[in-house]
């Protein structure tokens, strides 16, 4: 048995978002391949701020700027070390047994030249895609959620090449049901993510005005750390936000969803959003961008200009059925659930990780 400590970008007590389904997927991956895991949450861990950190806020912006704390760990003897977040690589480690190094894994939940830089294609941020992609050359292995990241990385640095594995973002689908009474037309993220923020911004000013008058009321904003603006921008115009919902909350508002929406016009790695919708037998209306990494057969693609209209036509006049039949149904699960891909996946990934 692979004895793996997994050091995550999770606190102990979160039990819902993205993140924490990305986490969930990969560490049921792991144990089926038969890894021991020992867990180490970010909460458990003093990490503090250094001088590198104000200088990589010079040099690259001072939006990576959480990316350079440091700490320095003591790991339990294992033969893998998984990391789930960018500023980890910048740490020491030290192992309990000298005997042999761990091999390290990076867990890519996204590019982070993507999450925080956004649309600004400025030099920092080419700057900062460049060092991003020298450093995960430290790792041995690297987990991506699409073919496009991966092609990117490589793009990028071309050493990269034979390290990187597309481990999609996956779910259980058995936690997923579909209620007779679908009535929201939802929006679900992490609010305070930048291309969450920029959907938000989109819903509650255009979308919203061209949305027809019967159906505003249907609209749901659901996540968690909604900003300020977004607070009361929701309460000025109406629409209900529903945020620090507990896991089974979301799945009942997702099953009680006909329409599930994903404007997005940035950011990076399979949409969970859509899918747990899918799976939740809600209608998905998405940007090109929000589909990254998805079969877009059974969804509603649309640019922003359009976005309300295919919304509104759906609501009306469209079943889940009609949008995704069963033989794509089937598909997405093949694809997007933790077993079915596994099972189809296991001996690439065994290979990949000389296991």
């Amino acid at each position: 048995m692979n004895k793996a400590v997994f050091l995550t970008s999770l606190n102990n007590s979160t039990q819902r978002g993205g993140a924490y389904l990305r986490v969930f997927a990969v560490c049921e991956v792991l144990r089926k391949l038969g890894f021991s895991l020992e867990l180490l949450y970010q909460d458990q861990i003093s990490a503090r701020g250094t001088l590198s950190k104000w200088l990589a806020a010079i040099k690259y912006g001072k939006e990576i700027k959480p990316l350079f704390t440091y700490a320095s760990l003591e790991v339990n003897e294992c033969d893998f070390l998984i990391l789930d977040n960018f500023r980890y690589l910048h740490w020491n480690y030290s192992f309990s047994s000298s005997k042999r190094k761990p091999k390290i894994i990076y867990n890519a939940h996204n590019l982070e030249f993507e999450n925080h830089y956004g649309k600004n294609d400025g030099p920092k941020r080419r700057k900062f895609s460049l060092y991003e992609a020298n450093q995960l050359n430290l790792c041995d292995y690297i987990l991506v959620c699409s073919e496009r990241e991966k092609n990117l990385l490589i793009e990028l640095n071309g050493k990269l090449v034979g390290k990187i594995f597309v481990l999609p973002n996956l779910i259980d689908k058995n936690n997923y049901s579909s209620d007779t009474n679908k009535q929201w037309i939802t929006f679900l993220g992490t609010l305070d993510y930048f291309p969450n923020r920029e959907a938000v911004d989109f819903l509650l000013s255009t979308f919203l005005d061209e949305l027809t008058s019967s159906l505003k009321d249907k609209l749901v904003i659901a996540g968690r750390n909604p900003t300020s603006e977004m607070r009361e921008l929701c309460k000025s115009k109406g629409v209900k936000l529903l945020t620090n919902l507990e896991d089974r909350e979301v799945k009942d508002l997702l099953a009680q969803t006909k329409i599930s929406l994903v404007p997005l016009k940035s950011g990076s790695g399979t949409r969970l959003k859509i899918v747990e919708s899918l799976f939740s037998k809600a209608i998905v209306v998405s940007t090109p961008m929000g589909a990254e990494g998805i079969d877009e057969k059974g969804l509603i693609i649309s640019e922003l200009s359009n976005f309300a209209k295919e919304c509104e036509k759906a609501f009306l006049d469209k079943d889940f059925a009609d949008i995704c039949p069963s033989v794509d149904f089937d598909n997405y699960q093949v694809l997007f659930d933790i077993g079915k891909w596994y099972d189809l996946n296991e001996s690439k990934l065994r290979s990949f990780l000389h296991i």
